[in-house]
C-alpha cells in the first residue's frame, strides 16, 4: 500500500506528453526539473491492509480473464 498523489491536472496524458516534448528538447533539463514544478493534492493514504489487497487482486484478475476468455470466444 502506497499513497497515491492525484494530478490536479484533468488532462494528464495531454500533460505528459507535453512534458516529454519539452524534455526532448531541453525546455527542461531532467525529470527532477519536471518534478519540481508538478503539483497535486492531498496524498490519498491506503485504507485495506495487505491480505484485503492481495485478495481483491485476485478478484479483479479473475474478472480480466473472464473479459478476455468472453470476448475472445466472439471471434
Amino acid at each position: 500500500g502506497l499513497p497515491v498523489l492525484p494530478a490536479l491536472e484533468k488532462e494528464a496524458t495531454a500533460l505528459g506528453a507535453a512534458f516529454l516534448a519539452g524534455l526532448q528538447v531541453g525546455v527542461w533539463p531532467d525529470l527532477a526539473a519536471l518534478r519540481a514544478i508538478t503539483q497535486s493534492s492531498q496524498a490519498i493514504e491506503p485504507q485495506w491492509d495487505a491480505a484485503r489487497r492481495r485478495a481483491k487482486l485476485v478478484q479483479w484478475r479473475r474478472a480480466v480473464q473472464a473479459a478476455i476468455a468472453f470476448y475472445g470466444s466472439r471471434e
